[in-house]
């Protein structure tokens, strides 16, 4: 078993040997954990019994998703451009990370045309002053049928005006999450970071549509015929 990925099956970086150096202390916070049970979410909506046969994480820096993803694909691709983050993931996952490693751009990530099932593009936008170029090399990848899950940070684009653009790259939405819903030093003061999770759970999927939170996560489809998944 990989460090990392509890007998549940459940990731926790925080028992992996590496755990304590300061690229790491991110994945104890709340703002981590509200990530993590949003993508559970949507993922759990997905999948019933089967699993994803191919994923990529796009831009997913040491691998901190990644390794959410591959409880639910066969196989998964960690991209990202940055070599020192690359190495990171050897770090956090020293037994063997549950996913490959990739070095590419999120404008060119080098996979065949409809290739892949599930893409995810999660802290990502927020570093682009235009995104499109990276939300159709998502697109292109996917399979028809396939799925994105894109984060948008409401300080640096607004959701509705990415919603726009996923749809024209063929990307259409089935789901909309609010998300780190309580991202605020009064409330990371005042409340134990279970009660936290325990409000962010209640209110991810009710101020979805309303683009509450900070961070909003689209489930967006590839229009064309579902692809087959693998029973596991």
């Amino acid at each position: 078993m990989s460090p990392g990925i509890t007998t549940a099956g459940r990731t926790d970086l925080r028992s992996d040997p590496s755990y304590g150096c300061a690229e790491f202390r991110e994945s104890s916070g709340y703002e981590h954990e509200s990530e993590v049970m949003a993508l559970r979410r949507l993922l759990d909506r997905l999948l019933t019994g089967s699993r994803f046969r191919t994923a990529v994480d796009v831009g997913g820096g040491y691998g901190r998703l990644s390794a959410v993803l591959a409880e639910y694909a066969d196989q998964v691709t960690l991209v990202d451009p940055s070599s020192h983050q690359l190495r990171l993931a050897k770090r956090a996952f020293p037994g063997g990370a549950p996913f490959r490693r990739r070095r590419a751009d999120a404008a060119h990530l080098g996979f065949p045309d409809a290739s892949i099932d599930l893409v995810t593009l999660v802290r990502v936008l927020r570093q682009l002053p235009d995104p499109q170029p990276e939300l159709a090399e998502a697109s292109r990848i996917l399979r028809p049928g396939g799925y994105a899950i894109v984060e948008v940070t409401k300080s640096r684009h607004h959701p509705q005006a990415i919603a726009r653009r996923l749809a024209a790259v063929g990307l259409h939405p089935c789901e909309v999450l609010s998300v780190s819903n309580l991202r605020h030093p009064l409330a990371k003061a005042v409340l134990p970071q279970a009660a936290m999770l325990a409000v962010e759970r209640a209110a991810q999927r009710p101020l979805g549509p309303l683009y509450f939170g900070p961070s909003v996560f689209f489930l967006m489809r590839k229009a064309g015929v579902p692809r087959q998944r693998s029973t596991g």
